[in-house]
């Protein structure tokens, strides 16, 4: 790594990779550096980089609550090790815990990684007298932009501002 404007030597190696030293097709007699390259002088260049398997994705399905009390919504923290740690959601119930009184919104969908993950929405009331649950409050409508909240949730708040 030179001293002198590392910077720029890091993007003349990004660009000498995206436009010479491609994995398909490289164009060795183009390369400033074909005479120092181990791939060229052993015959490798078309099979290095080694290739690996892309991961297998994994479909989930999963319910989301939107549990509604007077004129809030309960939301929850992630908690420790869950995706989106510290933001705010709506509810998770396991996919077929549905309720004969519940009513079907719609569906989101997000992708974390190796996941896709198919979402139905439901809304469900709550009573006035239920418990909140720990690590959850209840939020008015108008203070969801002020919690930072994860990525389903706020596709959910889409979901319910195009329904009202």
């Amino acid at each position: 790594m030179p001293r002198r404007d590392p910077g720029r030597f890091n993007q003349a190696l990004m660009d000498l990779g995206a436009m010479i030293c491609t994995p398909a097709r490289p164009r060795c007699g183009a390369c400033p550096l074909a005479s120092h390259c181990v791939a060229r002088s052993t015959g490798r260049e078309e099979s290095i980089p080694v290739r690996t398997a892309r991961p297998t994705v994994r479909r989930l399905r999963e319910t989301a609550l939107v549990m509604r009390r007077g004129g809030k919504m309960l939301l929850e923290r992630r908690g420790a090790g869950e995706w989106w740690e510290g933001m705010w959601d709506f509810p998770r119930a396991a996919a077929r815990s549905r309720r004969a009184n519940d009513r079907r919104l719609g569906t989101v969908a997000y992708t974390v990684t190796r996941h896709q993950v198919t979402c139905t929405v439901v809304e469900r009331r709550a009573s006035v007298r239920a418990a909140t649950p720990s690590g959850s409050r209840w939020v008015a409508p108008e203070a969801l932009d002020d919690l930072p909240l994860a990525v389903p949730a706020r596709r959910i708040v889409k979901l319910l501002m195009r329904g009202t």
